[in-house]
């Protein structure tokens, strides 16, 4: 959209479009980090199964109450992480015009109104009210990919004390 030289609503316009766009990024990659995390904990989860089936394989070793606490204690942050990452993607309504303001945004009535200023200032002011619902989506998303990634890790490190549990008491 164009602004006479005079009126600052060029350069409004210009960052909110730069804001909305940034948001529709962040979701982007947001749902992409929440994909990599479930990723992950999928092939974590198998290697953890890899290793129950190495120490009850032909020599089953009995695992001690501390180990079996770590390993039980790993699967469960590792399926945590895993819900994270799919909530994470889960579909939600993000605000945009619906089909009756954009219809009424192309009448003839809107259409041909003379005061692009005036027009500017509502595109801008519906840009901002889409802006600020993205954000409180994406946060939601957000708190999602880092309760995933956390989950991950603790659950990365449990297993490792299940390993070094079994490596030190031989159970």
């Amino acid at each position: 959209m164009t602004f006479p030289d005079d009126v600052a609503g060029g350069l409004y316009a210009e960052l909110i479009d730069a804001q909305l766009q940034e948001e529709r990024d962040r979701k982007t990659s947001l749902e992409q980090r929440g994909i990599a995390v479930l990723t992950a904990a999928g092939t974590l989860v198998t290697l953890v199964f890899g290793f129950a089936t190495f120490v009850r394989g032909m020599n089953p070793v009995a695992l001690s109450t501390l180990s079996i606490g770590f390993f039980v204690a790993a699967l469960f942050f590792f399926v945590a992480a895993a819900a994270a990452g799919i909530l994470s993607n889960r579909p939600t309504n993000y605000l945009e015009l619906d089909e009756k303001e954009l219809n009424r945004l192309t009448s003839d009535a809107i259409w041909s109104w003379n005061n692009r200023v005036v027009a500017g200032q509502r595109v801008a002011q519906a840009k901002v009210v889409i802006i600020t619902a993205a954000r409180k989506q994406n946060a939601s998303k957000a708190t999602l990919v880092r309760l995933a990634i956390a989950g991950l890790a603790l659950a990365t490190l449990l297993l490792a004390a299940t390993a070094a549990s079994v490596v030190v008491h031989g159970r």
